[in-house]
């Protein structure tokens, strides 16, 4: 609400959460919601264990559903002007109590599929480190391949890189070490023997991602 002035007061606006990893095609996005007339849509997907909107032929029906067919909000939308008369005026106050105010005065909203608008259906939320990992490995398969190798990396002999691996400019890795389903970044150090999984990898330190059995 507070930073509604410094929205266009003529043209929809597309929001997207910042920690949010993805291949949309924003103009088609755009451009589908200005034809539907709509006051805000939203892109929703199959997402566990985030699933928690009712959604009905194509239109968001309700919040917190526990329905089988519960959909997740990627946290992708394109608002029209009009949606933020919807935002209550008292502080704090989110989008989600925007969209409930629309939805009790019988105001559609729509709720598209994530795959309608991405050509490789990559959505990965990166403020966990398992998202994180993901939306890397998502990423290259997209490009067809499973490793980065940016400029300037050095590898010693009997090197292992395996599954997938991300590795930034200038990355020095010791022999003998393996390097599987990881990130490592730019200007990092590995020393010799080392084995690294399903980490990420910096200069300050390496953070380890545990997945459940």
């Amino acid at each position: 609400m507070n930073a509604s002035p410094y929205f266009l007061k003529d043209s929809p606006l597309i929001l997207v959460n910042a920690d949010v990893v993805c291949d949309i095609d924003f103009r088609r996005f755009w451009e589908d919601h200005v034809a539907s007339g709509a006051v805000a849509t939203l892109l929703v997907h199959n997402k566990t264990p985030y699933n928690n909107l009712d959604v009905s032929n194509g239109l968001l029906v309700g919040f917190e559903s526990k329905r089988a067919d519960a959909l997740a909000y990627t946290g992708i939308a394109c608002f029209s002007p009009a949606f933020f008369h919807f935002l209550p005026s008292e502080m704090p106050c989110s989008l989600i109590d925007g969209l409930k105010n629309a939805l009790a005065r019988g105001v559609a909203i729509r709720a598209m599929s994530l795959t309608d608008f991405s050509k490789n259906d990559i959505w990965e939320d990166i403020g966990t480190l398992e998202g994180y990992l993901a939306a890397h490995r998502q990423l290259l398969v997209s490009d067809g391949r499973l490793f980065y190798r940016g400029d300037g990396c050095r590898l010693a002999l009997g090197v292992r890189l395996e599954e997938w691996v991300c590795l930034g400019n200038e990355v020095v890795v010791e022999e003998n070490t393996i390097i599987r389903r990881s990130v490592v970044w730019s200007g990092s150090h590995i020393p010799p023997n080392e084995l690294i999984e399903d980490s990420v990898v910096s200069k300050f330190g390496i953070l380890k991602w545990k997945p459940s059995n």
